[in-house]
C-alpha cells in the first residue's frame, strides 16, 4: 500500500505538467487509469472478502488460480499501457 501511494503521488506531479495532453489527446493514459481502477477494486474485493476466512477452511484453488491470472494480466495492462503513453505523446 505504501509503494502504490508513492507511485500515486509521483504520478500526479508527473500528470500535472501536461495534464490537458494526457487527458485529451492520450488514449491509452485513459487505458491505464481504467485499467489501475479496475486493478484497485478487485485488489480490494479478494483484500476484505477474504478478511474473515479462517485457517480451518482449504482455500477454493481454482477459483483463487482464476482471480490470481485475472490480476496478473490486468497490473501487466497497466505497464503496457504505461510503456505506450511515451509513444503516443511522440506521435502527437
Amino acid at each position: 500500500m505504501l509503494a502504490f501511494s508513492v507511485n500515486a503521488v509521483t504520478g500526479s506531479f508527473l500528470f500535472a505538467q501536461n495534464a490537458p495532453d494526457y487527458y485529451v489527446i492520450n488514449s491509452a493514459f485513459l487505458l491505464k487509469m481504467l485499467l489501475i481502477v479496475v486493478a484497485v477494486v478487485c485488489n480490494g474485493v479478494v483484500l476484505f472478502g477474504t478478511a474473515g476466512w479462517d485457517d480451518a477452511r482449504p482455500v477454493p484453488t481454482s477459483g483463487t488460480r482464476l482471480v490470481g491470472v485475472f490480476l496478473l494480466l490486468v497490473w501487466v495492462g497497466v505497464i503496457a499501457a504505461s510503456r505506450w503513453i511515451a509513444f503516443e505523446v511522440v506521435n502527437n
